[in-house]
């Protein structure tokens, strides 16, 4: 264990590594633990036991180059393509016409969600131990970052603070990022909660083409009401469990969110298998009741202007498939 002044902590993080929270400066010592071990010809052996612990008078004066402060109010967000150029930027507020407040939101997106990405993200501090040994282990097989073991929390530090490249670097400080936003504005401060962090989240997270423009000339897809309206034509109060089940399913593939469907705009034997584990797993949890997870019928019905984009075939009678 290495206890260190906390200002003399982030100074010391190497240069090029750390650009967003270099600067950081704060009271109180911070006390650093890290065990790791490995059989490289057992990779499945991994054990690993990492903690950061601050003192009892620990606090933060500053943030470095990014105010993560700035996710507890309105702030701009802009979004990029895979090749990192703006597509555009918008406010995550209640001065943006489109942005959903947490209490708007489908009971049954934000559930399936937590099933789907984090189950424990109320509860934990930012990081779930198990699923990154897990995702390192699969990394490490692969020899790629194949895996990314991500909580919500970790996701959205990369996707308000930090660029898309895949390097070490880049998540031990995404890594750092979600500790000082976890155990210093939620736990000591107690100036953000976890549902703003969880309504971000919902606003800024990419559903769909990002060469889609709207009547408006905004380009993309991009948060819970431009989903809703998109697929469905309705509000994110509004969405029933199979068509919150579809936008969980495209999370991690946005631009992928045709191949979901046949030509008729039925889902395919894979997105109905991912239906069913995720809805079972919620009433495993009461996230639903009995009645509730019968309802799923492996169907949604576009009627938002994906369905051009989906709906190819003549017989448009097929919209629902058994």
């Amino acid at each position: 264990m290495i206890i260190w002044l906390s200002t003399a902590f982030f100074n010391s993080l190497p240069e090029g590594m750390f650009d967003v929270v270099a600067g950081t400066a704060g009271t109180g010592t911070l006390a650093y633990h890290l065990q790791a071990s490995v059989d490289l010809a057992r990779v499945d052996s991994l054990k690993l036991t990492a903690s950061l612990v601050p003192s009892k008078n620990f606090s933060i004066q500053h943030f470095g180059k990014e105010d993560l402060s700035e996710l507890e109010r309105e702030f701009p967000y802009t979004a990029y393509n895979d090749k990192g150029d703006s597509l555009r930027t918008f406010l995550v507020g209640p001065g943006n016409p489109d942005f959903t407040p947490f209490a708007d939101v489908s009971p049954y997106l934000w559930k399936a969600i937590l099933t789907s990405e984090d189950p424990r993200f109320f509860t934990h501090h930012g990081f779930m131990e198990k699923a990154f040994i897990n995702a390192a282990i699969q990394d490490i097989k692969e020899k790629r970052f194949a895996r990314g073991g991500s909580t919500l929390s970790m996701q959205l530090v990369k996707n308000v603070f930090l660029s898309r490249e895949k390097t070490i670097g880049r998540k031990a400080e995404e890594m750092l990022m979600v500790w000082l936003i976890e155990n210093w504005l939620v736990e000591r401060t107690r100036t953000l909660t976890k549902e703003r962090m969880f309504e971000i989240y919902l606003n800024i997270v990419e559903w769909g083409p990002s060469k889609y423009k709207w009547p408006s000339g905004k380009r993309g897809v991009y948060g819970v009401k431009e989903a809703a309206l998109f697929y469905y034509g309705k509000s994110p109060s509004e969405l029933n469990l199979d068509e919150s089940l579809y936008l969980i399913s495209i999370i991690p593939k946005p631009k992928y969110y045709r191949q979901s469907f046949n030509s008729y705009g039925g889902l395919r034997g894979p997105t109905r298998w991912f239906f069913r584990l995720i809805a079972d797993l919620m009433e495993q949890k009461g996230l639903i009741t009995n009645s509730q997870r019968n309802t799923v019928g492996y169907a949604v019905s576009l009627n938002g202007p994906a369905r051009s984009y989906i709906v190819t075939a003549r017989d448009t009678t097929r919209t629902v498939q058994p």
